[in-house]
């Protein structure tokens, strides 16, 4: 199913369903019954939507994309490392 986009200013929203209005429309229920946020009207039709969230975000620097020193010493190959199961001792 493909979804329309509505432009309203700066805002965009998914358009649900649309229908013609008649007089008899409550457009609070059927907002309620198809779970939609929003109602318009253009032209004797209501477009139900919902609301298409503007995302926010924080540019990342470059020093900020490098991972963090941990301590913790890794190994450099493909090899296996042996660890002491811990319920026995060496000795």
């Amino acid at each position: 199913m493909q979804n329309n986009i509505i432009q309203f200013g700066d805002r965009k929203f998914s358009l649900y369903r649309t229908i013609r209005d008649n007089g008899k429309i409550d457009v609070d229920i059927l907002k309620q019954f198809w779970r939609c946020d929003t109602s318009l009207k253009k032209d004797n039709m209501f477009y139900f939507c919902n609301e298409i969230p503007e995302i926010e975000f924080e540019e990342i620097e470059e020093n900020e994309n490098q991972l963090c020193d941990t301590g913790v010493q890794r190994d450099s190959g493909d090899q296996e490392i042996d660890l002491p199961s811990s319920g026995s001792q060496e000795g």
